[in-house]
């Protein structure tokens, strides 16, 4: 993750937003953003940020290839979303139903993931915002007719 996040680090605004950079630079930085080895690990504040620089310039693509690679990366990214939700709530569960026990091994397990846990509950809403926020740009991206 740290990688992702130094790699992600030094894309800079103009070079996801910008006119100069051709659109394949653009895909790859949103494939660094959509795509994680572990499908069940949400998204970081970064990778957010920098989808919703490079989703609006990148919508009006048109290359046809392209806007197929945007839609996959994106379906990929909200895969994501729903995979690491429902990994989420299902660690919450184990942590609720073996919460009473304070020995053995299970116990120890839970104290170290509570921590995790909150961390995940944060990028949680963080990618709740990000999906709001898509859903409020492509209503105002429709044209009439």
């Amino acid at each position: 993750r740290k990688l992702r996040e130094r790699v992600l680090g030094t894309v800079p605004q103009q070079g996801v937003r910008g006119r100069q950079p051709h659109n394949a630079v653009r895909l790859d930085a949103l494939e660094l953003c959509c795509v994680c080895p572990r499908k069940a690990q949400l998204p970081g504040p970064l990778e957010v940020a920098v989808l919703k620089l490079a989703l609006p310039v990148c919508m009006r693509m048109t290359h046809v290839g392209s806007r197929n690679k945007l839609r996959s990366l994106v379906a990929k990214f909200l895969t994501r979303v729903n995979i690491g939700a429902s990994r989420l709530q299902r660690d919450r569960f184990m942590q609720d139903k073996h919460g009473g026990e304070r020995t053995g091994r299970v116990y120890e397990a839970l104290q170290d993931t509570t921590e995790d846990l909150s961390a995940a509950e944060a990028s949680l809403k963080l990618c709740e915002d990000f999906v709001h926020w898509l859903v409020r740009f492509l209503i105002a991206s429709l044209y009439p007719g």
